[in-house]
C-alpha cells in the first residue's frame, strides 16, 4: 500500500512540474493545427483556435467566421495551404501578433480549381484554455477567390 501512495505521490509531482511547452511553441502549434484543421475541411477544429471574442477590422465577429468556414471548407475539391513565410510571434503579457504569408489551393483531380495567396496578420490572446486568435487580417481580401 506505502507503494502505490509513493507511486502516487511521484506522479502527481512529474504532473505539476512536467515541462511545458514554451508561449512560442503553443503559438505555433496553434498554426499548426488551424492548417490542419483547414486541409482536413473542419471547421469545427478550426474554431477550436478561435476566440468567442473574434473581431476584425470589418466587423466580422465568431459567429460570422464560424458560418465561413462552414460555407468554404464544404467544397468538394481537396484543400492545400501552404505557409510560405512566418514572423513572430512578438509576445507581450497575454496578446502575441505574428504574419503569415500563405497560399491556399482548392484541387481538383488535376491542377487547382482556385487558389488565393497573400499575407495574414494574426493577434491571438492566450485565454484560460491556452492562445486563441481574436483578430485576423489580409483574408478578407483574397477569400472570394475560394468561395
Amino acid at each position: 500500500m506505502l507503494i502505490l501512495v509513493l507511486l502516487a505521490g511521484g506522479a502527481a509531482g512529474w504532473w505539476k512540474l512536467r515541462p511545458r511547452p514554451s508561449d512560442k511553441e503553443q503559438i505555433e502549434r496553434v498554426i499548426t493545427e488551424v492548417e490542419a484543421a483547414i486541409e482536413q475541411k473542419s471547421p469545427r477544429q478550426v474554431m477550436t483556435h478561435v476566440s468567442h471574442d473574434y473581431h476584425d477590422s470589418t466587423g466580422t465577429t465568431y459567429r460570422e467566421a464560424r458560418l465561413l468556414s462552414l460555407r468554404l471548407l464544404r467544397i468538394p475539391e481537396q484543400i492545400r495551404v501552404d505557409i510560405l513565410d512566418y514572423q513572430g510571434p512578438v509576445i507581450a503579457d497575454d496578446l502575441a501578433k505574428l504574419r503569415l504569408m500563405v497560399q491556399v489551393n482548392a484541387l481538383s483531380a488535376g491542377p487547382s480549381v482556385a487558389e488565393a495567396s497573400g499575407e495574414i496578420r494574426l493577434l491571438l490572446r492566450r485565454e484560460r484554455k491556452g492562445w486563441k486568435v481574436i483578430s485576423a487580417e489580409g483574408w478578407q481580401e483574397w477569400v472570394s477567390g475560394l468561395e
